[in-house]
């Protein structure tokens, strides 16, 4: 598996279903900015983090869940900005205080 040319591929099926949804008129662009940049898409391993996936990946078989395979999730790396912070962080350019 090339985990690169993955992502790639990952990144490019989330903008276009954000940019169908903007077309759609069920998101505007300002919102599917703030999306693509907040969440990212993760590849991993089921081993790699083994003890928090025996935690949550529960199989819904009597099968154990396969620590050996890879999954995909859309991760989020910051917090949604409310108007508040995102006027502060404009306006002040001091995000952090």
């Amino acid at each position: 598996m090339n985990l690169d040319a993955e992502i790639i591929n990952y990144n490019k099926v989330k903008e276009i279903v954000l940019n169908k949804l903007i077309s759609e008129g069920l998101l505007d662009q300002s919102d599917a900015d703030e999306f693509s940049e907040r969440c990212q898409v993760m590849i991993y391993k089921g081993k790699w983090f083994s003890k928090w996936f025996e935690r949550n990946m529960k199989s819904e078989t009597k099968d154990p869940a396969d620590k050996e395979g890879y999954y995909i999730r859309i991760i989020e790396l910051k917090e949604r900005e409310d108007d508040v912070d995102k006027l502060l962080r404009r306006t002040t350019g001091n995000y952090d205080e």
